[in-house]
Parts: C-alpha cells; structure tokens; sequence
C-alpha cells in the first residue's frame, strides 16, 4: 500500500469560495483549519491510548515470561533434573 505523497492532499487552506451575487472570490474561513486541528488532537489521543496499551502488553509479555520459567523451573525439580 502507498502512502499519499503531500502533493496528493488538496490545499484547503488557498482555497476561494465564489459568491452568487458577486464575481469576487473570498478566502475561506479559518473553519477548516480548526477542523484539522481537532482531528489532529483525536489522532493524539488515540496514538497515547495504542502506546498506553502497548506498555500493558510488554509487561504483560514479561510477567508470562517470569511464570514460563518458574513453571519450568518446577517442572525440572519434579523430574530429578
């Protein structure tokens, strides 16, 4: 899968709106941009919470390696080895 290249994006923020009274374009609106920074803040915080989750699971991952070994460990004793 590629990944869109920045040239790809379409520039909302050079974007003109045309009225229907006038010939003239207008700029748009900061509105966009504020849309774009609260998605960006969303993608943050989801970010955090998949870090946050990935921290559990290596520790998760350790804990389980602690108990293979001592599992082991009895097992060994068990045997005579």
């Amino acid at each position: 899968m590629t990944q869109p290249t920045r040239s790809d994006v379409p520039s909302v923020y050079g974007a003109r709106v045309e009225s229907g009274s006038s010939g003239e374009g207008q700029q748009m609106s900061h509105r966009p941009q504020l849309e774009l920074t609260i998605t960006v803040e969303k993608i943050d915080q989801f970010l955090e919470e998949i870090r946050r989750r990935i921290t559990l699971l290596q520790q998760d991952a350790t804990n389980l390696s602690v108990v293979r070994a001592q599992v082991g460990s009895r097992n060994a004793h068990k045997r005579g080895i």
